[in-house]
């Protein structure tokens, strides 16, 4: 069977929703917004922040 040029895209899972990982995500899709189906996997209920605009000074 002779599928052309479609390209089945590749499964990435994260596994947790730290700024490390997700920084990792956004480079890979900057590359290639069709490479990947991403799934993120965390606890968080909300999205992660950069941490230092939390701080109260």
């Amino acid at each position: 069977m002779n599928t052309g040029n479609i390209m089945k895209k590749r499964k990435l899972v994260l596994i947790g929703n730290g700024m490390a990982g997700v920084r990792t995500i956004e480079e890979l899709l900057k590359l290639d917004d069709q490479l990947y189906d991403i799934t993120i996997i965390g606890s968080e209920a909300i999205p992660i922040t950069t941490g230092f605009c939390c701080h109260p000074y």
